[in-house]
């Protein structure tokens, strides 16, 4: 299990433990003592409703548009680009010739994402991973201005 879904069990289960204490609480209450711990406890959870939404959209927004682009074990002829984020327009020329001698078992990028994180593209970086390219490899991430090839 990863850490991310041992940590949902947690609150999974902190959240259910905490509602059993809530009733268990309120059954033991007089009618009217529970309606008014009730109604206080209601507020409360629509108060805490309220922000966690608000907190999602912000967070939401703020990473929108921020997704991971990734190239693994895959073989490519000529190069690969992954260009997002660009503020601005861009202007791409020709991609280039492939060079000879590119085929099964010449691997001209391997190991790690060339972008020096180990990303697998799930994070929000880019990566070339466990590939062969058969020409250059450009990744160009959050340009606030114009972007330009012209080889």
């Amino acid at each position: 299990m990863t850490r991310q879904g041992q940590r949902r069990g947690w609150i999974a289960a902190g959240g259910v433990l905490l509602v059993a204490g809530v009733i268990g609480f309120l059954a033991v209450q007089p009618l009217d003592d529970a309606d008014s711990w009730g109604s206080v406890l209601s507020a409360i959870a629509a108060v805490a409703g309220l922000v966690v939404g608000v907190v999602g959209l912000v967070g939401a927004r703020q990473s929108s548009g921020h997704g991971g682009q990734s190239v693994s074990g895959s073989t490519v002829g000529g190069g690969v680009r992954q260009i997002r984020g660009v503020g601005g327009s861009v202007r791409i020329g020709s991609a280039g010739t492939v060079p000879a001698g590119l085929g099964p078992g010449t691997p001209a990028v391997t190991g790690a994402g060339t972008d020096g994180d180990d990303d697998d593209g799930a994070g929000g970086g880019q990566s070339v991973d466990r590939s062969q390219i058969g020409g250059s490899v450009d990744q160009i991430d959050q340009v606030r201005g114009d972007v330009e090839f012209g080889r």
